[in-house]
């Protein structure tokens, strides 16, 4: 994904991509990924990020697993029908806890 020129998030396979702390995409540290095929992800920028494989039962987020990240990282087929939660490590919790709380509480969402 390349905005004005500048590269967001680059790799192989489709995706959407979500900011999570109102951020441009180029410049979050909270990202919320959904892969639409296999592929990679490939961060233009370094920086302690881990990848999170999950998705919501019964409207609170689920973590499946966590993803090892050297600048990059595999969707294989079965994470591609997962969501992907992609942050810094001492953020994990209040991410997860922001994502189920979007599910349970939607017009509690600011800026929407």
């Amino acid at each position: 994904m390349k905005v004005n020129g500048a590269a967001a998030l680059d790799g192989t396979g489709m995706k959407g991509i979500l900011s999570l702390d109102g951020k441009d995409v180029r410049q979050s540290r909270a990202l919320l990924i959904a892969p639409w095929e296999p592929g990679e992800v490939r961060l233009p920028r370094g920086g302690d990020f881990v990848a999170i494989v999950g998705d919501f039962r019964d409207g609170r987020w689920v973590t499946f697993e966590r993803l090892s990240l050297n600048g990059s990282f595999t969707i294989d087929a079965d994470q591609a029908t997962c969501l992907m939660l992609l942050c810094p490590a001492r953020d994990i919790e209040h991410r997860q806890q922001q994502l189920t709380e979007a599910m349970l509480y939607p017009e509690r969402i600011t800026g929407y």
